[in-house]
């Protein structure tokens, strides 16, 4: 008997508006039936391939940019989105994260799933990912 679930449909996504995956097998997305499943994001600028800021603020808001852009190289876009996950190294930086995050996604309403982590990106102290 064949298995149906090993016929689904996966497209990878690759912009240049977003920093490019680590080699190997990573996307920055992959597109299965209507849903865009998007890579972890850090706040690294996809021209210069470096951290925008030592600010949590300006990496928070460059990660969701990152992943804005992913989105719509897979035809989507940020009102689409229904889950994001965000991983902080810091607690005491919450409130600025949340600030970022909601200035970029200007009063949309999601679940949203935070975790404190001991490291994101080689200190880099956030992260973040999107399904939607």
């Amino acid at each position: 008997m064949s298995n149906p679930k090993s016929h689904i449909l996966k497209t990878a996504v690759q912009t240049p508006l977003a920093p490019p995956p680590m080699p190997g097998i990573l996307s920055q997305a992959i597109i299965s039936g209507n849903t865009v499943y998007c890579s972890g994001s850090l706040g690294i600028d996809p021209k210069t391939g470096r951290l925008v800021s030592p600010s949590i603020s300006e990496r928070t808001t460059q990660a969701l940019e990152n992943l804005k852009n992913v989105l719509e190289a897979a035809g989507s876009g940020l009102d689409n989105i229904v889950e994001t996950t965000i991983y902080i190294t810091n607690m005491e930086e919450y409130a600025a994260v949340n600030k970022a995050y909601e200035r970029v996604f200007k009063g949309m309403v999601m679940p949203v799933s935070l975790f404190a982590v001991c490291e994101v990106g080689n200190g880099i102290g956030m992260g973040a990912n999107v399904a939607g």
